[in-house]
């Protein structure tokens, strides 16, 4: 007897699912499109229902509910063994409640890039969520208000509810979900401070709180988060310095404070973050010498550093082989003689794109670099831009 059907094809009737009177699937992975038979609801035994929603635009305006949960009877979501939910939406669509006494997983979310504009559709987290759940990722799903009916949930370990529209501070009632090891609130409106309370997540490892309208300093809040590996901050109004604590994240891989208000200088304690290989202090209003101690970072692979105030030399980078990316455009570095960084293609051998221009650099462009595969600048001399970029190596804007 069939325990499972797995279909790679886009599916358009899926009564034969019904011939199977016993029904005793335990799985079911379907790229569909149309609505779903009624015999769902009979599915006793179904625990895991991975669904994939699609549709052929056509050039009329879709009814509301045309495509998406309409088309799943509503009691599937209660069935007695379901524990996990996964559907990727074709268009925003309202969120059903989720209830089924046995769910420990649900992933749903719209699969476009953006979040799509709908003049009616305008979800909250439900409030039927069951208290056992462990993983929770609705991104993109035009969820709006506060985030009152998670902090129920204390078994949660993942929690995703980026790109919504999720408008409200981070209470101390989330520091309660300390089985937390992933929590993702990116490209949200939320605002205020992150709160002191934090520091009890001492699970996580991932922490996302980009795009947001967060603001306050960086204190023992985030850096008693020691099991972290992923820390992103970027394009808030964090402001105040790098605190000197940062040295206890010893596991940090990523480290993103990009488009903030972070004044005062690099702390030298940075250069303990060894595990490095991406680190983003651009545009902020950081100033100062960048740490000798910074040549510790071995495993540094992008670095960006432009728009800020830096001064003094930057012959410490020539020492990081790992580099891919390195900008410190935009600040007002001392002049510099190439020749002293011994910056060639074996000391830098991964080096994709070097910015330099308004870093206040004055420069020649060595004939060591001209050498570089696809090598190219604007022009030679005192020039405003100064790019080496290698052959099958693409790479976003520094």
């Amino acid at each position: 007897m069939d325990t499972g059907i797995t279909s790679s094809k886009i599916l358009t009737d899926l009564s034969f699912l019904c011939n199977n009177t016993e029904l005793h699937f335990i799985y079911l992975n379907l790229y569909y499109r149309g609505r779903a038979p009624s015999c769902f609801n009979e599915m006793k035994n179904l625990a895991f229902f991975n669904f994939v929603h699609e549709f052929v635009r056509s050039p009329k305006k879709h009814a509301l509910g045309q495509y998406g949960f309409t088309n799943l009877p509503i009691k599937m979501y209660a069935l007695p063994k379901m524990y996990d939910i996964a559907i990727v939406l074709a268009e925003p669509d309202w969120l059903p409640d989720l209830y089924a006494p046995s769910l420990q997983s649900i992933r749903i979310y719209y699969k476009g890039k953006k979040i799509k504009s709908h003049p009616i559709i305008n979800n909250k987290i439900p409030a039927t969520l069951p208290l056992q759940l462990k993983v929770l990722k609705l991104p993109g799903m035009r969820i709006s208000g506060n985030l009152s009916n998670i902090y129920r949930l204390k078994n949660l370990t993942l929690l995703s509810l980026s790109s919504n529209l999720i408008d409200c501070p981070i209470e101390d009632k989330l520091s309660k979900l300390t089985r937390l090891s992933e929590l993702t609130l990116d490209k949200n409106k939320i605002y205020g401070k992150i709160p002191y309370s934090f520091k009890t997540l001492t699970n996580l490892e991932h922490l996302e709180l980009s795009q947001n309208n967060m603001v306050g300093e960086l204190t023992t809040s985030i850096t008693k988060l020691i099991k972290l590996s992923t820390l992103l901050l970027d394009h808030n109004n964090f402001n105040g310095t790098i605190p000197n604590s940062i040295s206890a994240l010893t596991r940090l891989d990523h480290l993103d404070l990009f488009e903030n208000r972070l004044s005062g200088n690099i702390p030298q304690e940075l250069s303990k973050l060894t595990k490095l290989s991406f680190l983003g202090l651009s545009k902020n209003k950081l100033s100062g010498e960048i740490p000798s101690a910074f040549s510790k970072l071995t495993k540094l692979q992008k670095l960006y550093l432009a728009g800020n105030n830096f001064t003094g030399s930057i012959s410490s980078f020539s020492k990081l082989n790992e580099l891919r990316v390195f900008s410190i455009r935009e600040n007002s570095f001392a002049p510099i003689n190439f020749s002293q960084l011994n910056l060639n293609k074996a000391t830098l051998p991964k080096l994709a794109r070097f910015r330099l221009e308004n870093s206040g650099i004055q420069y020649t462009i060595p004939e060591v670099l001209k050498a570089f595969p696809n090598f190219k600048n604007s022009s030679d001399g005192y020039s405003e831009v100064f790019e080496c970029t290698f052959k099958d190596i693409n790479y976003e804007e520094c």
